[in-house]
């Protein structure tokens, strides 16, 4: 993720090989609407462990991971076959002026500065290009998951997950919203595991985070829809939002995505 200087922000490295395997990414057919066609090379802000930079590959031909935690790119190197992630951040990338086509950020845009960010985006993005950012959140929609990660639901974060807002005067056109809706089968360990890699979980104490777990089994037993289970069908909304910089040339058709394989909500 990328830093902003704050305690959460920087809370995801020591948690980066559990991160690496129990977060998802967003499913394909959001990120073919992500990315569209026509893109040649492409910055990813906040890369993370690579989960989301793994797809991305599979569609751009040069691709440039951006991660400023160490932690989470010794994981990258190890996950990421034939990629690299580059040390920065989303308010200092290290490539040159109108050098790439899109950048792209999955759960990060949060944790950035936005005038910042978007006044580097703009310094590295060629005119017409792309910026699409994307969520992957849990659907509260859905009683058991909204009450087994309250205390996640719950932080009043500065900059929600989810929300893509720009500065005022930006020179990106209005953005497209879409939502993607899928479950993933998880163990019940995998998924009380899963609160673990959360920022506001991961700067509890040791002592409160052992609560939380015992409490979160104990949830899990005696659920009428979840107790007794060997997998758990867990909800996830993966919400997708994408612009384009206005100035310079005509902005191109970036496209669009194939038949859904998964439901979607779109809103634009």
């Amino acid at each position: 993720m990328a830093l902003r200087g704050n305690t959460l922000a920087h809370s995801f490295g020591t948690a980066a090989t559990e991160y690496d395997r129990l977060r998802s990414g967003p499913p394909a057919v959001a990120v073919d609407w992500l990315v569209g066609d026509g893109i040649t090379n492409a910055v990813e802000l906040g890369a993370g462990t690579g989960k989301f930079s793994k797809m991305l590959a599979e569609r751009i031909p040069e691709l440039y991971p951006i991660e400023p935690d160490v932690r989470m790119r010794d994981v990258f190197a190890k996950s990421s076959p034939g990629l690299s992630a580059l040390a920065g951040s989303a308010e200092e990338i290290p490539l040159q002026d109108a050098s790439v086509d899109a950048v792209l950020a999955a759960d990060a845009w949060h944790w950035f500065d936005p005038a910042t960010a978007c006044r580097e985006i703009t310094r590295v993005l060629r005119p017409g290009g792309l910026l699409a950012v994307s969520w992957t959140l849990r659907d509260k929609s859905v009683p058991w998951m909204a009450e087994l990660f309250a205390v996640v639901n719950e932080y009043d974060h500065p900059n929600p997950p989810g929300v893509f807002a720009l500065p005022e005067n930006t020179a990106f056109a209005p953005p497209e919203r879409r939502v993607f809706q899928w479950t993933r089968p998880m163990s019940p360990a995998d998924l009380v595991a899963l609160l673990g890699t959360y920022s506001v979980v991961l700067v509890m104490s040791e002592a409160e985070r052992a609560r939380l777990y015992d409490t979160s089994h104990e949830y899990i037993a005696k659920h009428p829809q979840l107790a007794g289970r060997e997998l758990i069908d867990v909800p996830f909304q993966a919400v997708c939002w994408r612009t384009q910089l206005t100035h310079g040339n005509d902005a191109p058709d970036r496209g669009g995505a194939g038949p859904d394989q998964c439901h979607t909500i779109v809103q634009t």
